[in-house]
C-alpha cells in the first residue's frame, strides 16, 4: 500500500511529499459528476451533483408544498434566488418522486466524504464550482414567525427525528465557517436539498 506520494519540481530542484490519502481524496472530489433534474410538477430544473456514491440536488428546492412553505421575508424574489423554506412536515410533502429528504446517516456519509472536520466540510460545501454542493445561505424562519440570518446561515432538513417535536438538520454557518448536524423545532422553516433514491 502507498503511504506517501512524492512530487518532483525539476525546475526548482525540490521534492514535495504528500500523504497518499490526501491526493486520493482530492482526486475523488474532483471527479464529481454533474447533471440536472426537471421537476415535472412545476417545470423547475435543478442542477445535481454526485458526491461519493450519492446524487444530490445542488440547488435549494423551490416547490410550493402549500401550508408550511415560505419565501424569506415573504418575498418571491428570495424564493427565486434561495429556494423556499419549509417546516419539517411541509418538507416531507415537497420532495419530488424519485428523491427523498436525506437521513442523518446520509448527511454523515456526505460530510465524511468531503471533509473530516467542521471547517473542512464548510469549505467543500460552500464552493461555487460546477461539481460542488454549492450552499446557498437562504436563512431560516422561526416557528413563531420572524425570518433570520439571510446570507449567513443555511439549514437543510433531514428525515431523521430526534423526538416528537424536533428533527435533525445540516447547519452551515458562515460566521464560524462550520457545518454540522443539529436538532431544531419541526415548526422552523428551513431549506431542502434532496438526495436521489
Amino acid at each position: 500500500m502507498i503511504d506517501k506520494i512524492t512530487l518532483v519540481d525539476a525546475v526548482n530542484n525540490k521534492n514535495y511529499e504528500f500523504a497518499a490519502n490526501m491526493i486520493l481524496n482530492a482526486t475523488k472530489k474532483s471527479e464529481s459528476k454533474i447533471g440536472s433534474f426537471t421537476d415535472p410538477r412545476d417545470g423547475r430544473t435543478y442542477k445535481t451533483v454526485e458526491i461519493g456514491n450519492q446524487v444530490w440536488m445542488a440547488k435549494n428546492l423551490n416547490y410550493d408544498a402549500g401550508e408550511g412553505t415560505y419565501c424569506y421575508d415573504d418575498k418571491i424574489s428570495n424564493c427565486a434566488k434561495y429556494g423556499k423554506l419549509y417546516t419539517w412536515e411541509a418538507a416531507k410533502r415537497a420532495v419530488p418522486k424519485g428523491w427523498h429528504l436525506p437521513s442523518k446517516s446520509e448527511f454523515e456519509q456526505m460530510l465524511k466524504f468531503i471533509g473530516e472536520d467542521r471547517e473542512g466540510a464548510y469549505s467543500e460545501l460552500t464552493k461555487t464550482s460546477d461539481c460542488s454542493f454549492h450552499v446557498l445561505f437562504g436563512g431560516c424562519r422561526d416557528r413563531y414567525g420572524p425570518y433570520n440570518y439571510l446570507g449567513g446561515i443555511a439549514n437543510f432538513w433531514s428525515s431523521s427525528e430526534s423526538d416528537t417535536d424536533h428533527a435533525l438538520n445540516l447547519t452551515v454557518y458562515s460566521v464560524t465557517r462550520s457545518a454540522y448536524l443539529k436538532r431544531d423545532s419541526k415548526g422552523d422553516g428551513f431549506s431542502i436539498r434532496c438526495v436521489k433514491d
